[in-house]
C-alpha cells in the first residue's frame, strides 16, 4: 500500500496541478479558438460547467494514478536503502537493498551500487577481524616466549648477565 506521505504527497500534488494546468490551458485554447472561429463570445450553459467539471476530475484522478505509479517506482527502492543502511549503521553488515522493480534504470543503479558498497564493507570488516586475530597471533608467540624467559629469570632457572 502506497502511504500518501513525503515525497509521495508532493509527486502527486505536482501531477494534479499539471493536471489543472493542463485543462486550463485546454479550456483557455477552446473558448479562444471558439470566439476566434465563430467571432461571438463563449456563452456558458450547464453543459458546459458540467464537461469542464468532469475533464477536471478526470484530469486530476489520471494525474493522481500517475503519480502514484511513478512515486511507487521511487520512493519505494528509496526506502530498501534506507532500510538497508539503518541495518549498516546497527551494525548488521548483511543488510542489502532489495527491490521488486528496477524499471527506472537510475533508482536501480543506485540500489545495485549501494548493495555493492555494503558488500565492500562487509569484506572489508572481515578482512579486518582476520589480519587483527592474525596479527595478535603473530605477536603472541613472541610475546610467551619473552613470558616465559622472565618467569625463568624471575625463579633463578635463568642467570641474569
Amino acid at each position: 500500500m502506497l502511504r500518501v506521505t513525503g515525497l509521495n504527497r508532493k509527486v502527486i500534488a505536482y501531477m494534479a496541478l499539471v493536471a489543472l494546468g493542463g485543462v486550463a490551458i485546454t479550456f483557455a485554447g477552446s473558448i479562444s479558438l471558439y470566439m476566434v472561429l465563430l467571432n461571438r463570445p463563449w456563452e456558458f450553459r450547464l453543459v458546459d460547467y458540467i464537461a469542464i467539471t468532469l475533464s477536471c476530475a478526470c484530469g486530476m484522478i489520471l494525474a493522481a494514478g500517475a503519480a502514484a505509479s511513478l512515486t511507487r517506482k521511487i520512493v519505494s527502492p528509496v526506502s530498501a536503502i534506507a532500510l538497508a543502511a539503518r541495518r549498516i549503521s546497527d551494525g548488521d553488515l548483511t543488510a542489502r537493498a532489495i527491490i521488486d522493480d528496477a524499471s527506472l534504470d537510475e533508482v536501480g543503479d543506485m540500489v545495485q551500487d549501494f548493495n555493492q558498497m555494503a558488500q565492500r564493507l562487509e569484506r572489508l570488516a572481515t578482512e579486518t577481524r582476520q589480519w587483527n586475530a592474525a596479527i595478535a597471533h603473530e605477536l603472541r608467540t613472541p610475546l610467551t616466549i619473552l613470558r616465559g624467559q622472565l618467569q625463568g629469570a624471575a625463579d633463578g632457572v635463568y642467570t641474569l648477565d
